[in-house]
């Protein structure tokens, strides 16, 4: 009963904002110290392999947002692969 009270006095947005906050909040703690270390050696694998992989940042991406194809693995490379390795087409 007091949890419909407070939702009352302070609104329905107000109230899913403040679950959305601690849900983030919550998430992002849980990123940075479960699932960023196990990412990591991963991500200096694919650094290895494929040259062009990196990940941007935010401020890179809001100046040139067609960087973020560097995030994708191997996209890069195939794009590459494609424009330059053009196959003959004999029609005859």
């Amino acid at each position: 009963m007091s949890l419909m009270v407070l939702i009352d006095a302070i609104g329905l947005d107000l109230f899913l904002l403040l679950i959305e906050v601690q849900i983030v909040a919550v998430s992002g703690y849980y990123f940075q110290v479960w699932f960023k270390p196990i990412l990591i050696p991963y991500y200096k694998i694919l650094r290895k392999v494929d040259p062009y992989f990196f990940i941007p940042t935010k401020n890179s991406v809001a100046k040139y947002p067609m960087i973020l194809c560097h995030a994708v693995p191997f996209l890069m490379l195939f794009i590459i692969g494609i424009t330059v390795a053009k196959p003959a087409i004999n029609m005859a």
